[in-house]
């Protein structure tokens, strides 16, 4: 089961949220997708059951914008996953981009460059690959978060987000810290059930242009006798970017859980 839990949890915290909400329309061009993943999960006897991200770059500016899409895994290096799409965009278009991996599953953040203002709007597909088509089996939403020079808050150094726990389900959490330079970020993880009681304290390191991508049971046992709870995120003065998800397998269910600044 825990498996299970994690291999959703690698193909769903694939998020694109645009820093000032989910119906703002944020130009901007740096996004950070602070969690995605592409790649074979199983083989079947009907075909391969595969991750893969998908999303749609809207070129805002005025010329053709080139569009620059680079994937780190949790150490900080760059992975070499197969992307598809143009490589530019004409003013007041689209390019739709697709990213796979031919083989295992992998994955991490993406930062997502262009030269032209920019919307990007995202999602994760679960396909059934068969001999002779390709099964969407079920597709999430996906949210960006934008960098700008106007707003350089850049993600968050203080939130919150709920978890549960479920009998068949969990919650999953995923930072990602996109600098090249200077020493790791130090993240501060609290949790407190639902009536404000402390549950524990911990601690997670992670490199530059790195991540990391934990269930909340693994990090903290104590959530299976309260089943829910608060999580509280803070790091001194390092700007990370956080997803939740929430899933259950059976019946098979999933959201996003987007973490409240603080």
């Amino acid at each position: 089961m825990g498996r299970f839990f994690r291999i959703c949890l690698a193909g769903l915290l694939f998020s694109l949220t645009a820093l000032t909400g989910t119906s703002s329309y944020l130009r901007a061009e740096t996004y950070v997708v602070p969690h995605f993943a592409a790649g074979r999960i199983a083989e079947t006897s009907t075909g391969d059951r595969r991750y893969a991200s998908r999303f749609n770059v809207v070129n805002l500016g005025t010329s053709d914008s080139t569009v620059t899409i680079d994937a780190f895994d949790a150490a900080g290096i760059k992975l070499n996953v197969v992307i598809f799409g143009p490589s530019k965009v004409v003013p007041e278009g689209m390019g739709q981009y697709f990213i796979d991996n031919p083989e295992m599953l992998v994955s991490g953040w993406l930062r997502i460059t262009t030269s032209q203002p920019a919307v990007v709007r995202g999602s994760i597909v679960f396909l059934q690959i068969n001999t002779l088509d390709i099964q969407p089996l079920t597709a999430f939403p996906a949210m960006a978060y934008a960098n700008t020079d106007s707003n350089p808050a850049e993600g968050f150094t203080s939130a919150i987000v709920p978890v549960a726990l479920y009998e068949a389900g969990s919650t999953g959490i995923a930072l990602a810290f996109p600098s090249s330079g200077g020493g790791q970020a130090v993240v501060n993880l609290s949790l407190r059930d639902a009536d404000g009681r402390p549950l524990g304290d911990k601690i997670v390191r992670i490199p530059p242009n790195g991540y990391n991508s934990f269930l909340i049971e693994d990090v903290f046992p104590q959530i299976r006798s309260s089943k829910t709870g608060i999580l509280a995120i803070s790091t001194v003065a390092t700007p990370v970017y956080g997803v939740a998800i929430e899933f259950q397998s059976s019946p098979f269910w999933m959201r996003t859980i987007e973490m409240s600044k603080r």
